[in-house]
């Protein structure tokens, strides 16, 4: 990832579909794939918004944006409801006619780095890139993610492994059906090796990738841009037909 792109992310409130933009050089993401819950929203077709719903969603980011900064700045687990419902300028009653809880802002917040998940495999598919390249790609972009929101990132995936929401297993599993899709298409042009089931093969090397998120949500120390970068060619090897 070039400086540019570094800088971008260092500008991103949120990461949601400011980072899908910045993995896949679009200008826009379908709302429906920001607001909906994996993996229905998936398939989901691009559907015109009239002023009431563009409201909803104004609203709706704001409040990511707050809970975002706050997270960032003081951690998940000191911020409240009452401090993200300030600064988002909502009430408290407008927050929960969003967000049933906090544990559902943190699902929302899983729900768009599958977002960011699903536009590394789409970049990939558009440009005919190499199956090698995509991990290359899914390692190092999530490397470079842990250094420009490392204490909300660790946060999250710490908090989400705590609780094992039901959108967020939905989530994981969408993850894992894409790319085993991934290297289904892999194994059929000879890039990705036939003695095993793409869908195995998709949860060595996701299990790789998220055994390493795992370590570090119980070590802040711990090196996880390193080891994600150091884990690619390991990777790679899993797959190398």
């Amino acid at each position: 990832m070039g400086q540019a792109t570094r800088k971008r992310l260092r500008q991103c409130r949120t990461y949601p579909a400011t980072l899908y933009n910045v993995v896949t050089g679009r200008s826009s993401v379908d709302p429906v794939r920001r607001v909906e819950l994996w993996p229905a929203a998936v398939e989901a077709e691009p559907v015109p918004l009239g002023r009431r719903e563009r409201k909803k969603l104004e609203v709706r980011q704001r409040i990511l944006d707050a809970a975002a900064t706050l997270f960032a700045a003081q951690g998940l687990v000191p911020t409240t409801v009452d401090q993200i419902a300030e600064l988002a300028d909502v009430s408290q009653t407008t927050f929960f006619n969003y967000f049933a809880t906090k544990t559902g802002l943190v699902d929302a917040f899983i729900g768009d780095l599958v977002v960011l998940f699903d536009g590394i495999l789409d970049r990939a598919q558009e440009a005919d890139e190499p199956v090698a390249q995509t991990v290359h790609v899914l390692f190092h972009v999530s490397a470079d993610l842990t250094e420009v929101q490392h204490r909300m990132l660790r946060d999250l995936i710490a908090e989400t492994a705590r609780t094992s929401t039901p959108s967020a297993r939905a989530s994981l599993e969408h993850m894992r059906r894409r790319f085993g899709d991934c290297l289904a298409a892999g194994q059929r042009s000879g890039e990705v090796r036939t003695d095993r089931d793409a869908a195995i093969l998709a949860d060595a090397v996701l299990g790789l990738y998220i055994a390493v998120f795992l370590f570090w949500t119980t070590d802040a120390d711990y090196p996880v841009a390193q080891r994600l970068r150091d884990s690619t060619e390991l990777a790679k090897g899993l797959l190398a037909s």
